[in-house]
């Protein structure tokens, strides 16, 4: 049977890539959008890579969500320290005309791992990770 723990998915996030044609050129400073939530609970996408100085911009729709810094070890806590990123809950209610946002700077090349600590969000595989 397929594992479907947490550190399942960020394991195969980190590990799995796509060899996509790469540009010359790369226009610095982009916003990066990624929708949190969705029918099935999850970051879309859920694997990005990204540059020092672009922003990533979380877009909450249906349902109540936050993006929480992780580890690779314990993908369903926040950093122990308390210096990890953390938005807060961002709900979306139906017939909600306006999606919260939550704008985050990539300040290193480094992997960072992020999950929702909504409930059993994280549990159920809402993970992601930038700069696998």
């Amino acid at each position: 049977m397929l594992s479907t723990t947490p550190l399942f998915y960020l394991t195969l996030l980190t590990t799995t890539t796509l060899a996509l044609p790469s540009p010359h050129r790369r226009a610095t400073n982009q916003i990066v959008p990624i929708i949190v939530g969705g029918p099935q609970d999850t970051f879309v996408p859920n694997s990005i890579t990204a540059a020092v100085g672009d922003i990533l911009q979380f877009q909450f729709s249906n349902g109540n969500h936050t993006v929480t810094q992780s580890t690779l070890d314990a993908a369903c806590a926040p950093i122990a320290d308390g210096t990890g990123v953390h938005s807060g809950h961002i709900p979306f209610a139906d017939g909600q005309t306006e999606v919260g946002t939550f704008n985050m700077p990539v300040l290193s090349a480094e992997s960072m791992f992020l999950y929702c600590a909504t409930g059993p969000h994280c549990q159920n595989g809402q993970v992601m990770v930038v700069n696998p």
